[in-house]
């Protein structure tokens, strides 16, 4: 079988997209009621120069987003890991959120859209102050603290107590002040004044 001579040759270019790829593994995360994370890893898709990130969030109400703001995220050397926080939000609201990287040849497409929902009000209650402190004298350079804890533990489990003091003279005038204070007692052998 014989096809014939070629006449006409048929090039196909193919036209290379230099706009960016949308980042990759989105993970939102709420911090507390007022804050959530956001992780993401570079676009697959990236011929041109990275040099940040916008990540784009807006409040959600009755599955419609409202007011969308954004917080750009400019990419440095030191960039151990591509994550932001969003804060100064509201208590127990959902948002949506979505991330676009920028560069030298412009915006890319963002990722799809995900929701998160800040933290409610009743999970971000702080613990009770603990009650009934006591201080035992041990020895001329050392004492003994206990307390009760407070009524409530607040909205998670108490982790840890700080405890405060202040080494400082004290004069027999300034003890009666000092005895009357709720939260501060005493240690006359010492000096010392701790405060729970």
């Amino acid at each position: 079988m014989y096809l014939g001579q070629i006449t006409d040759a048929i090039y196909c270019i193919r036209k290379t997209s230099h706009r960016l790829g949308p980042p990759l593994d989105i993970l939102l995360d709420s911090l507390n009621c007022t804050a959530f994370s956001v992780q993401w890893r570079m676009p697959k898709q990236h011929a041109s120069t990275i040099t940040g990130y916008t990540v784009f969030y807006s409040e959600v109400e009755g599955d419609k987003a409202v007011k969308q703001l954004s917080h750009d995220v400019p990419l440095s050397l030191d960039m151990l890991s591509m994550e932001v926080v969003i804060g100064d939000l509201k208590p127990g609201t959902p948002h949506r959120v979505s991330v676009g990287a920028y560069g030298w040849a412009g915006k890319g497409r963002p990722s799809m859209p995900r929701d998160v929902t800040t933290l409610s009000q009743d999970k971000c209650m702080p613990p009770a102050p603990p009650y009934q402190p006591q201080i035992v004298v041990v020895s001329d350079s050392e004492v003994a603290l206990s307390w009760k804890p407070g009524v409530s533990e607040g909205s998670s489990p108490i982790q840890y107590y700080t405890v405060e003091f202040i080494r400082q003279k004290v004069e027999p005038a300034d003890l009666c002040t000092l005895l009357h204070s709720t939260r501060d007692l005493l240690i006359e052998e010492v000096g010392t004044i701790v405060s729970i």
